[in-house]
This record gives structure tokens, C-alpha cells and sequence, in this order.
């Protein structure tokens, strides 16, 4: 029987893929380089990498790589600082299933995003723990992150429900042992997912009965 929920964070419960796909392609097309939505799924949303490292291959280095970064976010947090991005369904859901269940995060996103996000949904009070991108050395699709969620939860991993909404996410959750829920978004809903327990249209659809029947 599923007794803790790890959830995924963005594109799970706040709409912030958008966002981050336009802040990196301004900050590419300023450097000339063209970055498409499917590029963008197969390096971000598959692999789990930075497709600012497409401009190493006009010769940026190191320092420069980093300013890029810096001023990508800079755009990033113009964009999702001064709204709520709530993922239709998801506060209803997590208050239902709070009552029920232990929950937890294990995100991609930096602490203080995580933290600023939700100051503005209210969310943060749903869940014991945070495993944000500070805490692990390797992203998903490694299951790092999702084994550091596993150890403070202090559930065995058949115990665990994982929510995600990418490809490196549920094999990040597969690897660490743990069933996982997808919920493909408008950046992943054609992905190729494999291996997932349940695949829902809806954060909705995750509900108490959902998960008891679960093994």
C-alpha cells in the first residue's frame, strides 16, 4: 500500500516549463542560435540537460558560460516571480490527499524558486520535506535525487508513489525503485514515456481510492 507521495514540481504543480523554454531560447537567439521546442524536449525534458550548452559550440567558455546562465535566470524569475502558476486542480488535490497521505518534493528547480513560488500557491504547507536541485550532485534522469527523497521519508521504496510529468523524471523514480505517476503536460504530452505505473490526464484524477488500489 502507497503511504508517501513524492511529487515532481514544475509541470506537476506549478505551470513554469513555458517560462523557462522562452527564457532560454531569448537568451539564445541573442547569441544567434536557434532553439526549437523539440530541441529543447529532447536535451531539457529527455536528458535532463542545460540547452544553454549549445553555445560552447560558438566557442564561450567557462566565465562566459556562467554569465549566461546568470542572465537566463535573471529572465526566468521576471517571468514567474509576479504570478500564480498553480497547475489547475493541484491545491484541491494535495488539501484532499493530505489527510491521507505524507508527502514530500523532489524537484529539479533551486530551493529559493521552490520557495518563492509557493509562497505565492500556498503549497509549501503540504509537504514535510524539499528535495531541491542544492541537495543532490546528479539531475534526473539519475535517481539521486529521488533516493535522498526515499531516505527522509523513511518508507521502503514499494511504500513510495512518485507524480511526475518528463521522460528523466520517471526514470529517475524507476531507478530509485519506485512506482511512479505520469501526467504529461503540453511540453510532454507525445514523450515517450516507459515504465510508468498509471498515466492520468489530470493532477485531478490522483485521488485517495486511485493510490489505495495501487500495489
Amino acid at each position: 500500500m502507497k503511504k508517501f507521495i513524492l511529487w515532481d514540481n514544475d509541470g506537476v504543480l506549478v505551470d513554469t516549463e513555458k517560462y523557462y523554454y522562452k527564457a532560454n531560447k531569448k537568451i539564445l537567439d541573442e547569441l544567434g542560435i536557434k532553439l526549437n521546442l523539440d530541441t529543447y524536449r529532447q536535451v531539457s525534458l529527455n536528458k535532463g540537460k542545460s540547452v544553454l550548452e549549445l553555445a560552447r559550440n560558438i566557442g564561450l567558455n567557462d566565465e562566459q558560460m556562467i554569465e549566461l546562465r546568470d542572465r537566463r535566470d535573471v529572465i526566468y524569475e521576471g517571468f514567474i516571480f509576479n504570478q500564480n502558476l498553480a497547475i489547475d486542480g493541484a491545491g484541491e488535490t494535495l488539501e484532499t490527499l493530505s489527510v491521507h497521505f505524507r508527502m514530500a518534493v523532489v524537484t529539479s528547480t533551486k530551493r529559493d524558486y521552490f520557495e518563492k513560488l509557493h509562497v505565492i500557491t500556498g503549497f509549501r504547507k503540504y509537504f514535510e520535506y524539499v528535495i531541491a536541485r542544492e541537495d543532490y550532485k546528479t539531475a534526473k534522469p539519475h535517481p539521486e535525487a529521488y533516493l535522498l527523497g526515499i531516505k527522509n521519508s523513511g518508507y521502503s521504496p514499494d511504500e513510495i508513489i512518485a507524480v511526475e510529468d518528463t521522460p528523466r523524471g520517471l526514470i529517475a523514480a524507476n531507478l530509485a525503485g519506485i512506482d511512479c505517476i505520469v501526467i504529461p503536460n503540453n511540453f510532454t504530452r507525445n514523450a515517450n514515456f516507459i515504465g510508468e505505473k498509471l498515466k492520468l490526464n489530470s493532477i485531478r484524477d490522483i485521488t485517495q481510492d486511485l493510490l489505495n488500489k495501487l500495489n
